[in-house]
């Protein structure tokens, strides 16, 4: 059996297919079943992202899901299901039946691009995913969800779960990335303080507190595994401080500064001669 055919409101939520203009009740719709049915594109990604299906595609043109179900341990029926929804967002591209290519918002899901996104996307699909299915005990009585799931506040329990931990520093490590464009726009000379969330590449301690660096200090020094974990997350990123790295990073830079200049005289231009 095939797919049911699509009914007037599938029509108006992909917008085509139509004989008649979108009513506006109809546009609402839409609207607000995308919203509802959020948690499945966040479940979808985070699924597909945990699997390493973006990575199995790679550099290819395009995998059939044959061949991503062998190489992901996944069922290809369900994990075509999954792809073509995600194809449906915006995320992969179905080159052809059953088959799959990358997209510009599914390279954000390669392990190791810049500003990757895959491990957010993990971590989103799960511990923090079951506590917000608990969002309506929140509203009623003011408490956090998360401690009431999983027995400890956010901070305990990472400290207490290994893997989740690493998990969520990825993730942090990748938002800070995808953002570093945004902060590095913004004028800090006259930030006396910076909190960094994740990342786990080294501690934060208040600004001009030596009591509190002692007391950093010290820990690490009584937590070798703690210790060890931070030095090799540091040497990692400290590859992408090489000369040649860096050397990449300005080019890239200056393009985009190149780019912005142009772009702007063009403006310029258009509005001296009435454009």
């Amino acid at each position: 059996m095939g797919d049911p055919p699509p009914t007037r409101l599938d029509r108006v939520e992909n917008g085509v297919g139509l004989s008649t203009p979108i009513t506006e009740s109809e546009e609402l719709a839409a609207r607000f079943l995308r919203d509802l049915w959020g948690y499945i594109v966040t479940q979808a990604l985070g699924v597909v992202a945990d699997l390493g299906v973006a990575d199995a595609i790679g550099d290819a043109s395009a995998v059939t899901i044959d061949e991503l179900a062998a190489a992901v341990g996944a069922e290809r029926g369900a994990l075509y299901r999954t792809m073509r929804a995600l194809a449906s967002l915006g995320y992969f591209t179905e080159t052809a039946p059953r088959t799959f290519g990358h997209s510009p918002l599914s390279l954000l899901l390669r392990e190791g691009a810049p500003a990757s996104l895959r491990h957010i996307a993990r971590w989103n699909a799960s511990e923090p995913f079951r506590a917000w299915s608990d969002f309506g005990a929140v509203v009623r009585s003011g408490s956090p969800a998360f401690g009431r799931v999983f027995g400890a506040q956010l901070f305990d329990y990472l400290s207490e779960h290994d893997e989740r931990r690493e998990t969520f520093n990825a993730g942090m490590a990748g938002l800070a990335a995808a953002r570093l464009e945004v902060l590095l726009a913004e004028d800090w000379s006259d930030v006396r303080s910076l909190v960094d969330v994740g990342g786990g590449r080294g501690v934060l301690v208040p600004w001009r507190d030596s009591s509190a660096v002692a007391r950093e200090v010290v820990g690490l020094g009584d937590d070798t595994d703690r210790c060890r974990a931070m030095c090799a997350r540091a040497a990692e990123h400290g590859r992408e401080m090489t000369w040649p790295a860096v050397a990449r990073q300005y080019v890239e830079s200056f393009s985009r500064a190149l780019a912005s200049e142009t772009r702007w005289r063009l403006i310029s231009s258009a509005k001296c001669f009435g454009a």
